[in-house]
């Protein structure tokens, strides 16, 4: 949900750390993986639901790690870049999506997408990604809208 509704990098997921979640406030603080200034979001009731069923229902108590997302096997390190990937992938390639790839950059996309959609700048999306400058942007106006669309729309109901 993170990728998607965020449009976060993989790495950015992985680093989001405990403290990152400011629920008093509702917001999510992101420090940015290309060195772009760290940005605050409003927590979305959604995301902020599904983080907290995964803290309360399948992350392990009395971890001293302060990663919000742990490995499920024991060590319970935390996730790691390829594993959002593989993550991903493993819930995008069954619905058969007419898209080139399947992994964790798929939702980044899908993120651009639909801003686009709403007609939000281009300005507004590059900040949004965190990228340093609108040619980075300009790459997600070369997407096939129809294929995201399809991972726009996905019911993240099931994952967690």
């Amino acid at each position: 949900m993170l990728l998607a509704v965020y449009g976060l990098r993989r790495k950015e997921v992985v680093n989001l750390l405990l403290e990152d979640l400011d629920w008093k406030n509702e917001a999510i603080y992101i420090r940015r993986a290309k060195g772009t200034k760290p940005q605050v979001f409003p927590l979305s009731k959604t995301v902020g639901d599904s983080i907290l069923r995964y803290l309360k229902k399948a992350r392990t108590k009395g971890c001293l790690h302060r990663e919000v997302f742990l490995k499920t096997k024991v060590p319970n390190e935390p996730l790691t870049a390829p594993s959002v990937t593989a993550i991903a992938s493993k819930y995008l390639k069954p619905m058969n999506l007419p898209i080139q790839h399947h992994g964790a950059h798929a939702l980044r996309h899908a993120c651009a997408t639909h801003l686009m959609q709403e007609n939000i700048s281009l300005k507004e999306i590059s900040e949004h990604l965190g990228h340093k400058n609108l040619d980075s942007t300009r790459v997600y106006a070369k997407v096939d809208i129809n294929g995201l669309r399809k991972v726009a729309d996905f019911d993240f109901g099931g994952v967690l």
